[in-house]
């Protein structure tokens, strides 16, 4: 009795034995116990786990399980509502489901999960996660509309949410199948769905990448350390890297590492990671990254990893930026060339640049606005100094280093100092204010289009926002990896329908004064009660509601 629709990661283990009874099968069985018989003859009691499968497109093996794989090895209940092939034929035979929503009394509401499917096929997310998980891709969608909902850390807030809403499943999801449903998303079939993902995703479009720290309670988990908290925080973390598309905001692919381990150091293994997961195979991508991420060396094997590059370059680089952005605002062309950007001045400069054995090109900016504010809190910083080393009668050596380098110290026998502002240092940083500098692989870019790509990077900062405060609530509360593996990827999912929820509702959602929370919980609200077979509606919808339902071109035929 195997279980078609269902795929799982082979396991790997001395007890786990390949066989193939007959040409061209192969199953897989499960060692329980070695014995000598009375003649001293070893023996084995071994159990048929299921059926290995060969995927004709990626070439990856899957383990199909029978009821031996959960009743005898995992000690599970049989799945719920999976087709079932019996020996010698193929018969559709289904269990039955625990409860199912035509058995529920009350009221559940349709308006959410109606925008949360029109989404998921809008985009073709049903068909790959049908593709990659089988029939456990409802359950993923239900999960991650729950998560895209707001829900909090807790797991068991879930069933809750599934009484409540209509998730056209053919059972209610409870807090265990939530639990479940971790241990059967392996790395494989996660890796496989984001190949397909990117493919979907990336095609003529720019990817940034960008870094968060996410806070966890657990002390089991070997990735969860303590480092820098970008929130400010005394709990240990981990990391997690996110690549998303720029003109979409579209999140396609995520990983995490331990959270003691910078984003610079990590960079290079993340690219190469990237890679192989598919993100630059078909088309050539271009990344696009802040400074802190980068150095000389990781954007040499970014560069080697295939990748065009547009990255943040800070004057501590390890290269002459600064050098560069003042020679060119010393130089009496520095004006010539204007950017208007925003309604803004925006002064360039460009210069070839080379970084290691990289050949790039060095673009300089020049922000009007940003150099009134810097200027202004560069004086007040130098006046501020200037009057605290008047009120002082006595430098050491260790104190002059706060005043420096804007001003020189000379220190007299009889124990007082005398200073003066360094005019040379003070010029140069007041050159300096509002200029900053990016580096550009590619030749076919000119000053403006890289200064708006760049600008555009923080869409994955506000993907973050989404992710940390609505979605996972600022932590992760899970105490094994497959839990945490299995918790981050439903929330990558709902990541991807709450922003395309929000990018759809963001016009109305402003004109309206309302929050993305506040119209999930009005579309929740459109509720159904079941009379004689059929689903009706049980109160007129709000004038809210019929506009929801209409920017969102919901199928209301659904609600009739």
């Amino acid at each position: 009795m195997l279980y078609p629709d269902i795929h799982l990661a082979i396991p790997d283990g001395a007890r786990y034995e390949r066989f193939s009874p007959r040409k061209g099968e192969t199953y897989l069985r499960y060692r329980v116990r070695s014995f000598h018989d009375q003649n001293g003859k070893k023996k084995h009691v071994r159990v048929c786990i299921g059926k290995i499968i060969k995927d004709a497109e990626t070439g990856v093996e899957y383990l199909c399980p029978n009821k031996d794989y959960y009743t005898k090895l995992m000690n599970l209940p049989l799945p719920v509502a999976a087709v079932v092939k019996s020996r010698g034929k193929t018969a559709s035979v289904k269990h039955p489901a625990s409860v199912t929503y035509s058995e529920l009394s009350e009221s559940v509401g349709f308006g959410y999960m109606i925008a949360c499917w029109s989404i998921v096929k809008e985009l073709g997310l049903d068909s790959l996660l049908e593709q990659c998980f089988g029939s456990l891709a409802p359950s993923i969608i239900v999960a991650g509309a729950f998560f895209a909902a707001g829900a909090p850390g807790g797991l068991t807030n879930i069933d809750h949410f599934t009484h409540k809403n209509m998730c056209f499943t053919n059972k209610v999801m409870g807090s265990d199948d939530l639990c479940e449903l971790y241990s059967n998303m392996p790395q494989s079939m996660r890796n496989e769905f984001f190949m397909k993902w990117i493919k979907r995703c990336c095609e003529n479009d720019f990817v940034c990448y960008d870094v968060t720290s996410i806070s966890n309670y657990s002390e089991r988990l070997p990735f969860v350390a303590w480092g820098y908290n970008r929130d400010k925080e005394p709990l240990q973390q981990f990391n997690v890297g996110m690549f998303c598309t720029i003109k979409s905001q579209m999140p396609v692919y995520f990983c995490q590492y331990n959270g003691n381990i910078n984003d610079f150091t990590n960079f290079p293994y993340v690219a190469k990671q990237a890679k192989d997961i598919g993100l630059g195979t078909s088309a050539k991508i271009t990344l696009v990254i802040d400074g802190g991420v980068a150095g000389p060396e990781t954007i040499a094997e970014a560069v080697d990893c295939g990748f065009d590059l547009i990255v943040g370059a800070p004057c501590d680089f390890g290269v002459n930026v600064q050098d560069s952005i003042l020679q060119w605002r010393s130089s009496v062309l520095a004006d010539k060339d204007v950017i208007l950007l925003d309604n803004e001045a925006v002064r360039y400069g460009e210069q070839p640049f080379t970084i290691g054995r990289v050949n790039s090109r060095l673009m300089m900016f020049k922000l009007p606005s940003s150099t009134l504010t810097q200027e202004a809190s560069l004086v007040a910083l130098i006046n501020r100094m200037e009057a605290e080393l008047s009120e002082r009668k006595r430098m050491s050596k260790a104190g002059m280093e706060k005043y420096m380098p804007f001003f020189k110290f000379a220190l007299h026998d009889d124990g007082s100092f005398s200073f003066e502002r360094d005019q040379y240092i003070l010029h140069q940083a007041l050159l300096m204010c509002g200029c900053f500098a990016i580096f550009c692989t590619r030749d076919d870019l000119d000053c403006e289009q890289v200064l708006i790509i760049y600008r555009a990077k923080d869409c994955v900062e506000k993907v973050f926002a989404m992710l940390k405060n609505d979605i996972l609530d600022e932590r992760v509360r899970t105490k094994s990896l497959e839990s945490t593996n299995g918790k981050l990827f439903l929330a990558f999912i709902g990541l991807i329908i709450r922003k395309c929820l929000d990018r759809k509702l963001r016009t109305y959602l402003s004109k309206r004064r309302i929050g993305l929370d506040s119209a999930i919980d009005r579309l929740a609200d459109i509720r159904c009660r079941r009379t004689e077979g059929s689903w009706v509606l049980e109160k007129a919808m709000t004038k809210q509601q019929k506009e929801l339902v209409e920017v969102l071109q919901l199928p209301v035929g659904y609600l009739t």
